[in-house]
């Protein structure tokens, strides 16, 4: 067994080095060949399992380059292009931000294809369902480091924008091919007679992955608490399931085997077949085929294979992240699990509470076994979790000791009780009360676990990288053999104080400035944090990629879980989107909106919030001034209150003779008559208007403000052209210094 591991392990590696973009040729692998052939002839054991290793890596280069010819690159003539198309539907339409997103199939002058099919709200498909009009395709012919590798590590090969003329012809009934998915619909949608909104969308995620019932609030949670992969639909559920099964059968019999292979298939069938589910599926039918020839089962080798699997088919898959995360999980706990379990449970305090308290000793077993595999995959996913999402969650052990335990009891308890109500509604509705229940608790400890100081924590500062590196050294010296003899309440300790130092320190770095300004990267949109002798302050919450949680994971980071005030430019979902979701997630006493039009329903949004939460609403009118710390804060009413971009409210810091403006999106024309009626004078830091557009920060206001420094908050290759090359030039010949958020990411000036 271990010869395939070897074999798996070069072609992998091979795989993995090719799609991250190390040329790959005839000559290299050829030389790989040859120096395989030269081991084996060689015919010592070492030489043998290198040669191995290196006959692997050869053939992963040879099918990866073969894969790329064949299967990829004919879809860059295609791209962008307009053509008339006959798809079929392969999953039910999904609601997206810009309508649905369906899962199709079909071909193009002979080549077939799979593709990702964007329509408006109310087009709604079922598989099987056709669907024929005009689209645009864009290429997923993408790789490491490009934008649209989402799709292409999924086996997408186009994404296709469907126009308004176009024709669906609905299926009679669901291809038999597809009955998976049907079934899996149909336990979602009795979920959603039997529970409250919220309770169906986490037990929908929990059987499915679908995440769209979930609120954007609660998905934020979900990560903070570091129990993102609960609804992800893991190789966990596969084990839920087989454990269950087992349970029921007898552990590895052929019972299991013959009754768990088609189970666990047909599980991952109906989720879609994500990376992770087909992982531990493979990972499993390994198991179960072995138990069934009566052999033992190699963990490196079933898990390699299982790996090597997933990739032959679509080489790109092995830089998706939920992939690399699944993988590392797995072996991380495979290394060091039992390992952790054994220290826990071993311990002073858990063997006195389990001995004198033995009603206790099923409840602590899995409370260790769940806190136990919480921190043996953390060596293995933070350097990914930090590589991809600059964050990493420290309440996951927490995380694994009081949520992942009730996990299984959710998740079995929502397929069983979907299962039911297609037989018997009353029974169904009798389950559905522990269910209910169940997953009460769990999301309460969810938001509990996320509201806990400092659960998250993000490369926002030098000390939260100062504190990840302390923290993983000391992770890693406990899984080491030589580190059995330490006591546990040494590596407890020794993180705590370099938490709590870490913590103190950047916490200085606020505390000794009279004024501070943090521009946060939020992409095309503005979220700016200011800061002055503990009174802090938000201007603006908006942009791409989830802004509320970007600030609450800089607040957090940075030590803060409180907000004094929040004002709002204007009610473009650019600057005001994150609101709602910011105003559920941190307490803030008082919320300053302009008293202008709202076209898009923010504006409602954001007060629905304000309400729920208990934060004051003020309507600015006129002009305020009020002490902000150490500094004066003034706020200036809207200019033009029936334009929505020259509606905007302007805020203006001072503290001695440094002053920072901010003035949202108004135009040069806004921006003239707010010198004229406010008279102002020299700033040193300004905050461009409009992401830097070519009607705002015109020349009348570099003129008279001078500025010596020009933050622009603006997205990398945004489709509006920001920052405009007449605002850079502008700004050019002012002088002033400029600093943009898709160049710099978070920018701090501090006084």
């Amino acid at each position: 067994m271990r010869v395939l591991a070897l074999f798996a392990a070069g072609f992998c590696g091979a795989v993995l080095c090719s799609m991250m973009g190390l040329p790959y040729c005839a000559v290299l692998s050829g030389s790989l060949l040859a120096v395989a052939v030269v081991l084996f002839l060689l015919c010592r054991p070492w030489f043998i399992r290198i040669g191995l290793v290196v006959l692997g890596a050869a053939i992963g280069l040879i099918w990866s380059w073969s894969y790329v010819q064949r299967e990829v690159h004919w879809t860059d003539a295609y791209d962008g292009r307009v053509r008339t198309l006959s798809m079929e539907a392969a999953a039910y339409s999904r609601a997206t931000a810009y309508g649905t997103a369906t899962t199709v199939s079909g071909s193009v002058d002979g080549h077939s294809f799979t593709a990702v099919l964007y329509g408006e709200p109310d087009l709604s498909l079922k598989p099987g369902d056709m669907v024929h009009g005009l689209v645009k395709l864009q290429s997923t012919d993408t790789y490491w480091g490009e934008e649209d590798l989402f799709y292409g590590t999924r086996g997408m090969d186009f994404t296709l924008r469907l126009y308004e003329r176009h024709q669906v012809q609905q299926a009679d009934s669901v291809p038999i091919r597809y009955w998976p998915l049907y079934l899996s619909h149909m336990l979602q949608e009795q979920l959603g007679k039997l529970l409250p909104e919220a309770e169906t969308g986490y037990a929908v995620a929990l059987l499915s992955g679908d995440r769209s019932g979930l609120s954007e609030t609660f998905q934020t949670q979900l990560s903070q608490s570091g129990t993102n992969h609960i609804v992800a639909v893991s190789g966990m559920h596969i084990g839920i399931l087989m454990g269950a099964i087992m349970l029921l059968l007898g552990q590895y019999g052929w019972k299991t085997s013959v009754v768990g292979l088609p189970l666990i298939w047909i599980f991952a069938l109906s989720v879609g077949m994500t990376a992770s589910v087909v992982r531990s599926a493979i990972m499993f039918s390994l198991l179960l085929i072995a138990c069934l020839a009566h052999r033992d089962n190699d963990i490196p080798t079933t898990v390699l294979l299982a790996l090597l699997l997933i990739i032959l088919p679509n080489p790109r898959a092995i830089l998706d992240v939920g992939l690399q995360l699944s993988f590392a999980s797995v072996t991380g706990i495979l290394l060091f699990s039992s390992r952790i379990f054994q220290r826990f449970w071993m311990s002073h305090p858990i063997q006195w509470l389990v001995s004198h308290h033995r009603i206790f000793r099923k409840l602590v077993r899995p409370v260790c076994a769940g806190v136990a595999s919480s921190i043996a995959v953390i060596p293995l996913t933070m350097p990914l979790s930090l590589l991809y999402f600059d964050s990493f969650s420290l309440a996951t052990p927490l995380s694994g000791a009081v949520i992942v335990p009730l996990i299984p009891a959710c998740f079995l308890l929502s397929m069983v009780t979907a299962l039911v109500s297609l037989l018997s509604m009353p029974v169904a509705m009798i389950l559905s009360y522990p269910l209910q229940c169940f997953i009460g608790i769990t999301m309460g400890l969810t938001r509990w676990v996320a509201g806990l100081p400092f659960a998250w924590m993000t490369m926002d500062n030098g000390y939260a990288l100062i504190f990840l590196v302390l923290f993983y050294g000391i992770i890693l010296v406990l899984l080491l053999d030589f580190a059995q003899s330490i006591r546990l309440w040494i590596p407890v300790a020794a993180i705590g104080c370099s938490f709590l130092g870490c913590l103190l320190l950047n916490s200085l770095e606020y505390d000794r400035a009279q004024l501070s300004v943090t521009m946060l990267d939020v992409g095309q949109g503005q979220c700016i944090y200011v800061e002055s002798k503990g009174i802090s302050a938000m201007y603006d919450c908006g942009g791409e990629d989830r802004p509320a949680a970007r600030a609450v994971s800089f607040l957090h980071a940075a030590g803060r879980f409180r907000l004094h005030a929040l004002l709002v430019s204007h009610y473009d979902s650019d600057h005001a989107g994150g609101i709602p979701e910011l105003l559920r997630s941190v307490k803030v006493d008082t919320i300053y909106l302009p008293a202008t039009a709202d076209g898009g329903g923010i504006q409602a949004q954001i007060l629905a919030a304000a309400e729920e939460v208990g934060t004051q609403v003020y309507f600015v009118e006129q002009d305020l001034t009020m002490t902000f710390g150490a500094a004066v804060l003034s706020v200036y009413a809207p200019v033009f209150a029936v334009d929505e971009n020259n509606g905007s409210l302007s805020a203006h810091w001072r503290y001695g003779q440094f002053d920072v403006l901010m003035t949202g999106d108004m135009d040069a024309d806004a921006e003239r008559v707010l010198l004229d009626r406010q008279g102002l004078s020299a700033v040193e830091v300004l905050v461009a208007g409009h992401h830097g557009s070519a009607t705002s920060t015109g020349d009348a206001l570099l003129e008279q403000l001078t500025p010596e420094l020009v933050l622009i908050s603006v997205g990398a290759e945004n489709s509006y052209g920001h920052p405009a090359a007449e605002t850079l030039e502008r700004l050019r010949q002012s002088g002033a210094s400029v600093y943009r958020t898709d160049q710099c990411g978070n920018i701090t000036i501090r006084r």
